[in-house]
């Protein structure tokens, strides 16, 4: 840097650039942020939607903005039942370093339900869950995806993380915890250079980072997937996406 910059480490692993005089350096990183304020989706969101009876993603009015996931009404194939909300481009890698997106949501029922969030190699345009629980273990539909996800199939309904590199799943690791029903949780995902994966949960992490969870070098995109596990319509509000990395 050309100026005098000190780099302080904030609570939950980013860091934030400050110059001399203690401006904030925007410039040192690439940021995307939206509270889904107005009445349509913004242009470099991307909606994936199901083929089943009802899904559906768009704004949902309500105070301080908010968007709507909403799964299909039946049960079938993840290609019907899912719906997702990301980013239009795969324009983050883990390389680039710095890399964390974090989104705040609820799930309307706990019951027969998945949701990922976090990142993944395919756009939203493909309805697929980058990575579910099958009993005890990860399963992935991604070639190469890392985050968090709380899905009823798996074995233990709580909140986990771990990812898939080059189509082999890790193994699930567990916060102890599950979502609450209709209240808010925040879920943050942070990637390593080398591409290990650490999820938090209302800011605590889950359990230790979870190493080669996704290869460094692959283009991925930020996304929250969500799906039904049964034949009832799954909806999730969310409330507001950051993503951030390093700039090349």
């Amino acid at each position: 840097m050309s100026y005098s910059a000190k780099v302080y480490r904030k609570q939950g692993g980013d860091e934030m650039v400050v110059a001399a005089g203690g401006r904030i350096n925007k410039t040192a990183v690439v940021e995307y942020f939206t509270d889904f304020l107005g009445d349509a989706l913004e242009d470099e969101l991307l909606a994936g939607v199901g083929s089943g009876t009802g899904n559906a993603v768009a704004i949902s009015i309500g105070a301080g903005g908010r968007a709507e996931i909403k799964t299909s009404s039946a049960d079938a194939a993840i290609g019907a039942n899912g719906s997702s909300l990301g980013l239009g481009a795969l324009n983050w890698r883990a390389d680039q370093g710095g890399l964390w997106m974090e989104t705040r949501l609820q799930i309307d029922a706990i019951t027969d339900v998945m949701v990922f969030a976090g990142f993944t190699d395919t756009l939203g345009s493909t309805v697929e869950a980058p990575l579910f629980l099958v009993a005890a273990d990860f399963d992935s539909d991604a070639t190469n995806a890392c985050g968090i996800v709380f899905d009823t199939d798996g074995t233990t309904d709580q909140w986990c993380h771990g990812g898939v590199k080059a189509d082999v799943d890790t193994v699930p690791d567990y916060s102890g915890t599950a979502p609450v029903a209709a209240t808010y949780v925040t879920l943050r995902v942070e990637v390593s250079a080398a591409g290990s994966v650490q999820g938090f949960i209302d800011g605590v992490a889950i359990g230790a980072p979870v190493a080669d969870a996704v290869t460094a070098t692959t283009p991925l995109v930020p996304i929250v997937f969500v799906a039904n596990r049964g034949a009832a319509v799954r909806n999730v509000l969310v409330d507001y996406l950051l993503v951030q990395g390093d700039r090349a």
